[in-house]
């Protein structure tokens, strides 16, 4: 998979890199929040540091005002589109979205003529007058977004944001970009958050930028400047080859693993070749483990992997955190946290203090969260919010951040958050006396079919055929 450089400070920082080429970016927020500044700077970027020629196509300003708006950051604009290195075509969306799709219109011939390969449509809220209804408006854009990808480009579609529930469009693109404002004491910040981005790997939760004379500029948090991150591209091994098979190499170092049953299927043998490979290449172990399971009998459990617990709990590479006020093994006292009984905030508290832990070590850690505990100690909505800062915290690290779930317990909205925030995503389940696992997302964009899970007598104890 290509990926493609935005150009835009911190953006691609946070995208570790860039974007899949022939992506269609979702960019939302509110009146003021940014946008058109952002897919200005997109295009300006692509013709003048990757010479990308762009097009930039609008349905409510005047190029006129464009070219001025533009020339506040030093982009001269008619000076690139002298050179045919942009276009900016001031249109109706209906006679757009109409010769976008026909063979030899003169729409096709721009991009021929111009070798476009980066594309801003502004505002595809106009869409909303051309149909009738939700289902055939997500027809026409999902006809309108495969138009633009058969032209070879990466686009990025605007659109004002909506109150409410979570708008159908976010389910048809590639990517999503949130941009939104927030009252910060006597000022006012704008925020950038991506939301989703398929096989492309990156860090969530909202970053605040800045309109520069120069253009945005997305500044990282303190969190993130006081990480030393590794190259997420690094490919790190499951610890079974044909998981790594199904997945297209293996995993990423900074991967989001959602590894999804049905309450039925055993994923002890995934977990553990996982955290098998992970004490190989010497990271350290933060675990939960789920109710079934105890710190007295997790110790034998992982032995099985050839994982020594209580020398990983000897050597300060291990952190337990358990839910349900259960006995630990003497030799692992000072290293399990017990917050069974604590309440939400003080629980946040707790881990802030294992995140500085986390963030001073020179190691990378890999994370096992049981996230069916989280849900049922603290409810849903919390647990989004909670996992939404911790996983943006922990997988610029360099670890692995490894989620397990019922998805069958949790609902709708769970479940997809869960998907929509992870990386990689596993579900395996139980049927007709057999163990399936399926791979339905991974970071090179890889995905299989329903594979059987076969028990072997050794390490990491199963295969798949």
């Amino acid at each position: 998979m290509n990926f493609m450089e935005t150009g835009i400070r911190g953006l691609d920082q946070i995208l570790a890199g860039g974007l899949p080429e022939r992506s269609a970016v979702l960019v939302e927020g509110p009146p003021g929040s940014g946008k058109t500044a952002l897919g200005l700077q997109y295009v300006y970027e692509g013709a003048t540091k990757y010479n990308q020629p762009g097009l930039y196509v609008t349905f409510e300003q005047f190029p006129q005002d464009l070219y001025r708006d533009a020339l506040n950051f030093g982009w001269d604009l008619k000076k690139l589109e002298k050179e045919r290195k942009l276009k900016i075509i001031f249109t109706s969306p209906d006679i757009f979205e109409k010769d976008i799709k026909e063979v030899g219109s003169w729409v096709e011939k721009i991009f021929f003529d111009l070798n476009i390969q980066r594309v801003v449509i502004d505002s595809i809220t106009h869409f909303q007058n051309l149909a009738s209804d939700k289902a055939e408006r997500r027809k026409m854009l999902y006809g309108f977004c495969n138009a633009l990808k058969r032209q070879n480009v990466t686009t990025f579609f605007i659109k004002e944001a909506e109150q409410g529930e979570l708008p159908f469009e976010e389910y048809l693109f590639d990517a999503v970009f949130k941009m939104s404002f927030k009252e910060a004491g006597a000022t006012k910040n704008r925020y950038i958050e991506v939301k989703k981005v398929r096989g492309c790997d990156h860090v969530l939760g909202q970053r605040i930028f800045r309109l520069t004379e120069e253009g945005i500029k997305v500044l990282p948090d303190r969190s993130i400047l006081s990480f030393c991150p590794v190259p997420l591209t690094k490919v790190i091994s499951t610890g079974a080859l044909t998981l790594d098979e199904a997945l297209g190499g293996g995993l990423c170092s900074g991967d989001i693993v959602l590894l999804g049953t049905d309450g039925l299927a055993s994923t002890c043998e995934i977990i553990g070749g996982l955290v098998s490979a992970a004490v190989e290449r010497g990271e350290g172990l933060l675990i939960s483990p789920c109710s079934p399971h105890c710190f007295m009998d997790l110790p034998k459990a992982l032995k099985m992997h050839d994982v020594d617990m209580l020398a990983l709990a000897r050597e300060d590479k291990l952190i337990g955190v358990d839910f349900y006020q259960r006995a630990v093994p003497e030799e692992l006292k000072t290293n399990v946290i017990n917050v069974g009984q604590l309440e939400f905030m003080e629980f946040v508290k707790v881990f802030n203090e294992i995140n500085k832990e986390l963030i001073s070590s020179s190691l990378p850690w890999t994370v096992v969260e049981d996230v069916d505990s989280l849900i049922l100690k603290f409810g849903e909505e919390l647990t989004k919010s909670w996992l939404a800062k911790q996983i943006a915290l922990l997988r610029v690290h360099g670890g692995l951040v490894v989620l397990f779930c019922n998805l069958n317990s949790v609902s709708d909205s769970m479940g997809a958050f869960l998907n929509q925030n992870s990386s990689a995503v596993i579900e395996s389940w139980f049927e007709d006396n057999y163990q399936y696992l399926q791979v339905n997302k991974s970071t090179c964009g890889k995905t299989s079919h329903p594979l059987v899970v076969k028990s072997i007598e050794k390490t990491p104890f199963f295969t798949l055929e």
